[in-house]
């Protein structure tokens, strides 16, 4: 009985969070969830045949975004232009680059890369350097352990990265169908 108990007491926070975001009552919920990608450093390109300033592309671009998450601009300093949040634990930068090729005809080339949280990658490592040292310290459960925590993590990362990853997909993809 005793450990029954136990199970519910680590099964109920997660069982409870669980719950709250299927009714869409967690604070990073999304209005539509976009289908993830893998998280690695793209270019994607688009041609387009009437002139528009790369302003206007990337108001387009990031009312686009808006639907299925969370956007944010960059500042006049920074090396990125929009940056799309997919959780606490990763994003995704978006730089915009513009080719003119005269007569009103632009080549886009969209450039997205990962942004991992460094407090949590540093935790994961954390975790499995500790779980190194428990494993040559013949402690197989508690390096076990450790490096499930440790993957646990640094699948977070990777989940939230490529949620981001999805929704700018989804939003160029609309973008290509306005034109």
């Amino acid at each position: 009985m005793i450990t029954f108990t136990a199970v519910l007491f680590v099964v109920q926070p997660a069982a409870r969070l669980w719950g709250r975001s299927a009714f869409g009552l967690t604070p990073w919920r999304r209005k539509n969830r976009a289908p993830s990608a893998v998280p690695r450093v793209q270019v994607r390109r688009t041609w387009n045949e009437t002139w528009r300033c790369p302003q206007e592309w990337l108001r387009s671009f990031e009312s686009a975004v808006l639907e299925n998450g969370w956007a944010g601009r960059g500042g006049e300093f920074d090396t990125w232009d929009i940056q799309i949040r997919g959780g606490l634990a990763g994003s995704a930068r978006v730089h915009l680059g513009v080719e003119e090729h005269g007569a009103g005809r632009q080549l886009l080339q969209w450039r997205i890369q990962p942004v991992v949280s460094r407090f949590l990658a540093l935790l994961a490592v954390c975790f499995l350097i500790l779980s190194i040292i428990a494993g040559r310290a013949c402690g197989l459960a508690a390096a076990s352990t450790l490096a499930i925590i440790a993957l646990a993590f640094g699948f977070w990362v990777y989940w939230d990265c490529s949620v981001a990853f999805g929704v700018a997909f989804e939003a160029l993809k609309r973008l290509e169908e306005e034109k």
